[in-house]
């Protein structure tokens, strides 16, 4: 997932400047050729849940979200809200400053556990191109209000898998991790 949008990052800003707004949706789908879905075919705002599955885990809207698939199964799901501001403007020259949150599925919407951290983690990729796992290394260092640890381990309890909070930072633990998956 990481790597795909990466890729459609790459291709769609050589087209342009940062991205924002619409133009970014358009510029992804078109760059990676995913599906788009139709807002009546978005998951509904029970569809995801917690890590252990008894409560709501993120909730969509499937009025205003964008919603699409990719050819390899993924399901990708942006809302359609926008940019969100960084933590501080005083980032580091790599980062544009202002990010887009993206929920990816990685084994698509249709197939279970459709759990946050087992199969759903969160993304925010800069509207310079940079894709940044939620709750990792690089997220600390780009949300420079949140501090200098990852936010997966500041207290050995993140990526936890009862809290949706928590495991929303599994991705920035499995990346921080060599891709490999550690619960706390």
């Amino acid at each position: 997932a990481i790597n795909t949008l990466e890729n459609a990052n790459a291709l769609a800003l050589l087209s342009g400047p940062a991205l924002s707004g619409n133009r970014y949706y358009t510029a992804i789908n078109n760059s990676i050729k995913a599906t788009l879905r139709n807002s009546a075919n978005n998951p509904d705002k029970n569809h995801y849940k917690t890590f252990d599955g008894t409560a709501t885990g993120i909730t969509t809207n499937p009025d205003t979200d964008v919603v699409f698939d990719t050819k390899d199964g993924m399901t990708f799901i942006q809302t359609i809200a926008g940019t969100t501001a960084a933590g501080n403007a005083n980032l580091p020259d790599m980062y544009g400053g202002r990010y887009y949150t993206i929920f990816v599925d990685i084994n698509g919407s249709a197939k279970a556990p459709n759990a946050v951290g087992k199969d759903l983690f969160q993304l925010n990729i800069d509207t310079q191109g940079t894709v940044i796992p939620n709750g990792g290394t690089a997220w600390a260092q780009y949300n420079v209000a949140a501090g200098t640890s990852p936010a997966w381990d500041t207290d050995g309890t993140a990526c936890k898998k009862n809290d949706i909070d928590n495991a929303l930072n599994c991705a920035g633990a499995i990346v921080d991790n060599g891709y490999s998956v550690n619960y706390f």
